[in-house]
């Protein structure tokens, strides 16, 4: 079979447009260098700034400016040979996981400094607006996730307990290997304001209860910032219940008590019912687990372990 894609005369103009500019370019790019007075450094600047009326352009077009970042399950993985990201073959992994590795090589240098640090010098070096509520919230949540502060240092990547004392990621509990790059992205895409639409593969990995409500209400905050979309595939009830906790928090009509919500449950992680959806993946079949009446996501679907578990205490206590 095939998919057969039409596209309307105003986009096909569009798309001939782009694809003569990008012609253009490339024929004269290569006549253009002369490496002898380091104009190479300048061409390259050139032509990011190109790539990127590229990219904007193309967005406009299928009316799409989210940026696409899959985080995978195994983070793990690349914690463990996080000094020799250089020596790994690339080639061995699989294709998204190899995109996962590549952004966090690319992205480790960015974390030279502490989270409140990062946050100071992007008010410094910036004019764009910083909702330093939602920037702080966050930085709140990661430190509080990973009981540290991270910083990637001397080539290392490191958790600092305080001013001077530190553990290595590389050997830091699997719960905060899993963790920290889910963060980490988070936080930059909240910091500089990204577009994005985000997958990520069990965010609950290795992480206690405490820890996965923590978690999910930093998802929760990336997702109600610029209107990003988030898919978050789980196995844990705790992260369905936490999201349960966020959507019952928005449901509640009553204005008398919202201050009082407010208290409870962050307006800035508050869920609108009407932009969530929740399945279950069952002998390959997709079943809608979200109770449309109360608005709510059918939490004890992936949880019938604890009342297999429970009918047998109830069974062993009859017979007692």
């Amino acid at each position: 079979g095939y998919v057969q894609i039409k596209f309307s005369e105003f986009v096909k103009d569009l798309l001939i447009k782009a694809q003569k500019d990008i012609n253009k370019y490339l024929q004269n790019q290569n006549n253009s260098i002369d490496f002898a007075n380091n104009d190479f450094l300048f061409e390259e600047i050139n032509k990011q700034q190109f790539y990127n009326k590229v990219r904007q352009l193309i967005e406009n077009i299928f009316e799409d400016k989210q940026v696409g970042n899959y985080i995978p399950a195994g983070r793990s993985l690349l914690t463990i040979f996080s000094e020799q990201l250089g020596d790994i073959n690339f080639q061995k992994l699989d294709y998204l996981m190899r995109i996962f590795a590549d952004k966090i090589k690319y992205l480790k240098k960015f974390f030279n400094a502490d989270l409140e640090t990062l946050l100071e010098d992007r008010k410094k070096l910036s004019n764009e607006n910083i909702d330093f509520k939602i920037v702080n919230f966050s930085i709140k949540k990661i430190n509080a996730i990973i009981k540290g502060k991270y910083r990637y240092e001397n080539g290392e990547e490191r958790i600092y307990i305080n001013n001077k004392d530190y553990v290595k990621v590389l050997f830091s509990s699997s719960g905060q290997q899993e963790a920290i790059w889910i963060l980490l992205l988070i936080y930059y895409f909240i910091l500089y304001n990204k577009k994005t639409f985000t997958i990520i593969e069990e965010p609950e990995a290795h992480l206690y209860p405490e820890a996965q409500k923590e978690i999910i209400e930093l998802i929760s905050l990336l997702s109600n910032s610029n209107d990003n979309q988030v898919i978050v595939t789980t196995h844990s009830p705790y992260i369905l219940s936490s999201l349960n906790n966020l959507i019952y928090a928005k449901n509640i009509k009553n204005n008398e008590n919202i201050k009082e919500v407010e208290k409870i449950v962050d307006k800035k992680i508050w869920l609108d019912s009407d932009k969530i959806n929740a399945y279950l993946i069952k002998n390959g079949q997709a079943e809608n687990i979200l109770d449309f009446e109360l608005k709510l996501i059918k939490a004890e679907k992936i949880d019938s372990a604890s009342e297999q578990i429970n009918s047998i205490y109830d069974k062993l206590f009859d017979l007692e």
